[in-house]
């Protein structure tokens, strides 16, 4: 039989031989980076990319060989791959015992972070302090006299009387708790130690709260009063006692009777109030009753008692 030729196959060509490469000496050999588990085998964990180690520092020529430094990770980076942290590290973590503050060398409250006082907060954030109160006596703190007390032993409260509670008049005087009876007026209040007879006394202008105007009250406030204190005392006194005069209530009136009720105030040339009187006159007519509210206020400036018991 005949054979049929086989294709003659071409005859395998000989490997490239391959370079030769030869290992560094030990001292240049550097020790490999640490092994990153790659992240398709732990798919749930979250790995911070390694940082790019520095290229290696060329030494200087005629140097030798130079140590390459061994890369350490930071602390913490290293890692098992089946840990995940959930927040990052702090740069600096804060102290854990802040430095209390020094207190003031005085003592006392010390101030705040700011430099601030608690006074100046509290100031800026608008809170006030009460004022200073006025020298009990004077103008500003009202017509009060801290030390007026009883005018005699017999000398009772205004303001435990019985006229008192059953609807007192009031006038021009504000505080009616240091009056007192005792004197030539119903009910007065004098500084302990004052003497009105050795002041000059002006009377001022008069104020009529009784909506009662008869001409009589015109003639007897301030012109009559005046003369008749001046004639009483005399030029004597140079220091001026200003004398404020009101009428609280005048009647006149047949059925009614015929009556003035006068209020007085007297301060000195700084507003200090020496005294004060709430005083009540009534007559046969209004003419007479007039007359006697002149006559008993002079008296009462020309010999008004001090206070024999000062009020507690």
């Amino acid at each position: 039989m005949a054979q049929t030729p086989v294709a003659q196959q071409p005859a395998a060509k000989p490997p490239a031989a391959q370079p030769v490469t030869m290992p560094p000496p030990a001292s240049q050999t550097l020790k490999p980076a640490p092994t990153q588990t790659p992240v398709s085998q732990a798919p749930s964990a979250t790995i911070p990319p390694a940082a790019a180690a520095p290229p290696p520092a060329t030494p200087p020529a005629g140097a030798g060989t130079v140590k390459q430094p061994v890369q350490t990770p930071p602390v913490g980076e290293n890692l098992p791959a089946t840990v995940v942290r959930k927040t990052p590290l702090p740069a600096a973590p804060p102290a854990a015992n802040p430095p209390a503050a020094n207190p003031p060398a005085g003592g006392g409250t010390p101030p705040t972070a700011a430099g601030v006082s608690p006074a100046a907060a509290a100031a800026a954030a608008g809170a006030t302090t009460a004022p200073k109160p006025p020298a009990p006596g004077t103008a500003a703190a009202g017509d009060l006299i801290p030390d007026a007390g009883s005018l005699g032993w017999r000398s009772k409260a205004l303001t435990a009387s019985a006229e008192w509670k059953s609807g007192f008049q009031r006038g021009i005087i504000k505080s009616y708790e240091d009056m007192y009876s005792g004197s030539a007026a119903n009910w007065a209040a004098v500084a302990p130690g004052v003497k009105l007879s050795t002041f000059k006394i002006v009377v001022g202008r008069l104020l009529n709260l009784s909506g009662l105007d008869r001409p009589q009250i015109t003639a007897a406030f301030p012109a009559g009063l005046q003369a008749a204190i001046d004639e009483e005392l005399g030029t004597k006194g140079t220091v001026i006692v200003n004398a404020q005069v009101a009428v609280v209530a005048a009647v006149d009136d047949d059925k009614q009777g015929h009556a003035v009720v006068v209020e007085m105030i007297f301060r000195d040339p700084q507003g200090k109030i020496l005294a004060k009187l709430h005083h009540r006159t009534e007559g046969r007519d209004f003419d007479g009753a007039v007359e006697d509210m002149v006559s008993e206020l002079t008296e009462f400036v020309a010999d008004n008692p001090s206070p024999a018991v000062k009020k507690k």
